[in-house]
């Protein structure tokens, strides 16, 4: 099932889509729980009235329908490695998404970050990829960020050899 359509040039093969860790979505969890847990207590502090049960289940409903839209924004943020260019997914909220595309030669530098016990014992970081004109693509908590980024300078590597400066067509 594809999330998103994304056009390969010829000869173009994903390698890897890179989402963030799941451990970044315990907080989105733990609101959510918050909030399950002030709509379970409005059981024991509202008064008895007829609807009490309709508007709990109400609000109940909209909290998970709240849990889905949360793990949709989590889920649709994406790093495409393919083997000739970065494709950045970003999704804000439903209907916002911002793709960056950057190609491998025009990479200046690539990184990894990982601070602190929780980083390090998930082994989760960032990966910073530096564009030659200025900008970066930042993915943050992805797993393993030395690995992406010791294959990502590989993969620049081979390209460098294979196709020095060739012309790309969409397929």
């Amino acid at each position: 099932m594809a999330i998103f359509s994304l056009r390969l040039y010829k000869n173009e093969e994903v390698l890897a889509i890179i989402r963030r860790h799941f451990t970044t979505f315990f907080g989105p969890l733990f609101r959510f729980l918050i909030i399950l847990s002030v709509i379970l207590s409005l059981h024991y502090f509202l008064p008895s009235f007829r609807y009490k049960l309709t508007l709990i289940i109400i609000f109940f409903i909209l909290a998970v329908i709240y849990l889905g839209y949360l793990f949709v924004v989590w889920y649709l943020v994406n790093i495409v490695i393919t083997t000739q260019r970065i494709i950045d997914i970003n999704q804000k909220g439903l209907t916002k998404r911002v793709v960056t595309e950057i190609s491998l030669e025009d990479i200046s530098k690539i990184s990894s970050l990982k601070e602190g016990v929780f980083q390090n014992l998930f082994n989760v970081g960032s990966l910073i990829i530096e564009v030659k004109e200025g900008g970066k693509i930042v993915g943050f908590a992805v797993k393993n960020p030395q690995d992406i980024m010791s294959r990502l300078n590989q993969l620049r590597r081979d390209n460098e050899k294979i196709q020095p400066n060739s012309k790309r067509s969409i397929s």
